[in-house]
C-alpha cells in the first residue's frame, strides 16, 4: 500500500448571506487554493531581515480606493512585526471583480471600500478569530468577518481575500494580501443583508 501523502498547509473558505432576521439566503464553500507570492515572502522575511531583491507589496491604508490601491514595495531592510487582523481595509476583505486569481496578485481586483450608507460600499465589521481545533493530527484556525450592506442597493461579491497587518519599526501599519480567492458563484448581498466570510486554515502536525 502506498503511503498517504497529506498537505502540510491548506484551507477552505465559506461565504454566507443572511437577511436582517438571520435567515440564510445563500451559502457556498470551496477548498482554498490561492496563497499568493506575498505569503511565502512573509515567511522568509520573518526569519531573515535583509533579503536583497525581495519585496512585499502592500495595500495603502491611507487611500483604499475601490480598485485596491497598491502601496510602495517595502524596502528589503525593513523588519515587520505582526500587528493583527483588524482594520477597515485589512484582515478578511471582499470585492466585486471576477478576474482570475494569479500567484502575483497583491490586491483584490475591485475591493469594496468601508462606508456604511455610502453607495457601493459595505460596512466592514470587526473580524474575529473564532477557534483553534485539533483533529487527527491537523490543527485548524478559523477566522471570520461580517459585512453589512446599508448602501441602498444590491452588491455583487465575486472575490475574497485575507490581508493581515504588519508594522514597520517606524510604526507604519501596512496590510499585506496573502490569500485571494474567486468565488465559484457570485454572492449577491442585497440591501440590509449581511455577508459572512469564513477562512479555515489548517496545518498538519
Amino acid at each position: 500500500m502506498k503511503d498517504q501523502i497529506l498537505p502540510t498547509l491548506g484551507g477552505q473558505w465559506i461565504v454566507e448571506v443572511h437577511d436582517c432576521k438571520g435567515s440564510l439566503l445563500h451559502r457556498q464553500s470551496e477548498p482554498m487554493k490561492s496563497f499568493v507570492a506575498n505569503f511565502s515572502r512573509c515567511i522568509v522575511r520573518l526569519g531573515f531581515r535583509n533579503q536583497g531583491s525581495m519585496r512585499m507589496f502592500t495595500l495603502d491604508l491611507a487611500n483604499p480606493a475601490t480598485g485596491g490601491v497598491v502601496g510602495p514595495p517595502q524596502a528589503s531592510n525593513v523588519w515587520f512585526r505582526w500587528v493583527g487582523l483588524q482594520g477597515s481595509y485589512s484582515g478578511i476583505i471582499v470585492g466585486s471583480s471576477g478576474r482570475a486569481v494569479q500567484g502575483t496578485d497583491n490586491r483584490l481586483g475591485t475591493a469594496y471600500r468601508p462606508g456604511g450608507t455610502t453607495t457601493l460600499r459595505l460596512t466592514h465589521n470587526r473580524g474575529t478569530w473564532i477557534s483553534e481545533t485539533k483533529t487527527a493530527g491537523t490543527i485548524t484556525e478559523r477566522y471570520q468577518r461580517t459585512f453589512t450592506n446599508n448602501s441602498g442597493s444590491a452588491l455583487p461579491v465575486r472575490e475574497i481575500g485575507f490581508a493581515p497587518v504588519f508594522e514597520t519599526p517606524g510604526a507604519v501599519q501596512r496590510p499585506v494580501l496573502m490569500i485571494r480567492d474567486k468565488l465559484g458563484t457570485v454572492a449577491i448581498v442585497n440591501n440590509l443583508t449581511t455577508l459572512t466570510v469564513t477562512y479555515d486554515l489548517w496545518t498538519v502536525r
